[in-house]
């Protein structure tokens, strides 16, 4: 399971770099991804009634200033089926916030990344039968 997070981890920060390999002209002003999102997860801690979570997600940023943008996501995820159950688990979470982007002065060549560091706040809901199933 560690593994597994440590993978998600790397798979992340490469798919951040990867979309942040591009020469921004002047024109710039955002950038909008829609996301996939599978979790493994399981009802309580030490119980392994693992099961899957599917869904996806779209976030967005508009740059309001020339190295600060304002960041907006939004990501739902939903389990038709738990184990042992035949309860529902519906995830929604929201996020808002800051990304300020680094000066480049160590970065060359016609496709430089673009480091940038982002700070989101936000909250979920949780809802269905699996989501009370510890109480």
């Amino acid at each position: 399971m560690r593994m597994r997070a440590i993978a998600l981890a790397v798979v992340m920060f490469l798919g951040a770099a990867a979309a942040a390999v591009s020469q921004q002209p002047e024109t710039y002003r955002g950038d909008v991804a829609v996301t996939y999102h599978w979790v493994r997860t399981n009802t309580q801690p030490g119980d392994c009634g693992c099961f899957d979570l599917n869904g996806g997600g779209i976030s967005g940023a508009w740059r309001f200033h020339s190295r600060w943008s304002a960041v907006g996501e939004i990501n739902e995820e939903y389990a038709g089926s738990g184990p042992n159950t035949s309860g529902t688990l519906h995830l929604l979470s929201y996020m808002g916030g800051a990304r300020y982007q680094l000066p480049q002065v160590w970065l060359h060549g016609a496709h430089p990344l673009q480091p940038f560091g982002q700070v989101l706040v936000g909250g979920g809901h949780a809802s269905g039968a699996l989501a009370w199933a510890g109480e």
